[in-house]
């Protein structure tokens, strides 16, 4: 109960802020843009609001990164913590600057983010079934 709640205010919140961030993005770029003309505005939007439709699903893959951790699942753990960053990042990054050029760079992170949600819900399936088949042989042990 507490992962489900703790996935429904991550989920919602990060849904919450990529919603502002989404509509606000010209206000919050222009905050790191020194230049006129420079383009880093324009790129700057666009990036941002890629990204922030990733924002909901990052939120359920550090929370279950988080639970499958303590739960003392060591590979799983450590194949969520290096998803997002390196394990699709970098070949994200490198297959699709060659193929799309800049806009690769810019759908780069968002591509590495739902590979890594996809992950994510496979690992989330596998450990929800092995929770449920270990509370079944607990409720057996009980009523023998």
């Amino acid at each position: 109960q507490a992962y489900r709640f703790t996935v429904i205010v991550g989920v919602t919140s990060q849904t919450l802020i990529a919603t502002i961030c989404y509509m606000l993005a010209p206000q919050i770029i222009a905050l790191f843009n020194t230049s006129e003309g420079s383009g880093v505005l324009e790129h700057g939007v666009t990036t941002l609001r890629y990204q922030c439709i990733t924002f909901p699903g990052t939120a359920f893959l550090i929370i279950t990164n988080m639970m499958v951790q303590t739960m003392g699942k060591m590979f799983s753990g450590t194949l969520l913590a290096v998803a997002r960053t390196g394990l699709f990042f970098i070949p994200a990054v490198l297959i699709l600057s060659h193929a799309l050029g800049f806009l690769g760079i810019q759908l780069a992170q968002p591509c590495a983010d739902i590979c890594s949600f996809l992950c994510t819900v496979f690992v989330w399936l596998f450990t929800r079934k092995e929770l449920r088949c270990n509370n079944k042989n607990k409720d057996k042990g009980t009523h023998l």
